[in-house]
């Protein structure tokens, strides 16, 4: 059994009328937020931010906010680039779909860098 779900059986609670055996898979979804690293050489980087919301929507997530923070200077060169635009992301999403999350973005080679973390105390 995935970790994430929980199975109820319907059929093992009180009620009045006929036995009807049921299930109910009920997703735990938890808030996350994401800083993103966008390659600033891009003309348009609306289109890759656009990106990553879908693909939160794709996986069965949620955004909930959204925070482009601009051009900034990379602390160290990150490959060969000395800048680049800051995007937060805060989204809710279910824990397992986090990993194909992380492993789609670091396909995509306008996102230079991008860093999930739990948002539990918001």
């Amino acid at each position: 059994m995935d970790k994430s779900c929980i199975i109820i059986n319907c059929s093992s609670l009180p009620h009045e009328g006929p036995t009807v055996q049921r299930e109910e898979v009920l997703r735990v979804v938890r808030s996350y937020e994401m800083m993103a690293i966008i390659d600033p050489t891009v003309e348009d980087h609306s289109v890759e931010i656009k990106a990553i919301e879908e693909l939160v929507a794709k996986l069965g997530g949620e955004v909930t906010k959204t925070d482009v923070w601009g051009k900034r200077r990379l602390a160290y060169e990150i490959k060969k680039l000395n800048e680049g635009i800051y995007v937060v992301v805060e989204f809710k999403i279910s824990p397992d779909q986090l990993k194909e999350l992380s492993r789609v973005l670091s396909l995509r080679p306008l996102i230079v860098r991008h860093l999930n973390v739990a948002a539990d105390g918001k």
